[in-house]
This record gives C-alpha cells, structure tokens and sequence, in this order.
C-alpha cells in the first residue's frame, strides 16, 4: 500500500475549518431571544451544554434547546455568535 501523504491532524484538514468570517462569541440577554421553533422537550446534549447558541435576525437557529435550559435555570446571559 502506498503512503499517499502525511497526516496534518483534523484542525488543518481545510474541509473541516471554521469560516474566517465567524463572528465573535458574545454574551446575549435571555430575555431578549426567540426560539425559531419550539424547543425540545429534552435536555441538551451532553458535553454541549455550554456551546454558544447560533442567533439570525433576533430568532435562535441553533440551540434552541441549550436557551430554554438556560431559561429554566434562570439564568439572565447566555453565549451566543449573532450572524446578522
């Protein structure tokens, strides 16, 4: 078998980056959100329940579960990236 080339890890693979155009993670008043569509009635997955919700013109496009955990705990900030 041929040794087709040298393996640069999965954070250099360009298939895999972020864009470089990603906005910053900013905290966003609870209060403030929508969700885009109803939330699940289940928790958030686990190991992401600190990820940053992903927010397009006032309305969560991701993380809709992670915002109403976020509202049953009463919790007045979250982190989000707004793409607006």
């Amino acid at each position: 078998m041929a040794f087709l080339g040298m393996y640069w890890g999965e954070a250099n693979n360009p298939n895999r980056q972020e864009p470089d155009d990603e906005p910053p993670v900013v905290r966003l008043r609870v209060g403030r959100l929508r969700h885009d569509h109803t939330p699940d009635k289940r928790a958030p997955a686990k190991g992401h329940e600190k990820d940053p919700i992903q927010v397009r013109g006032g309305k969560v496009v991701d993380g809709n579960a992670r915002l109403q955990a976020a509202r049953q705990r009463g919790d007045e900030y979250i982190e989000g990236q707004v793409w607006d």
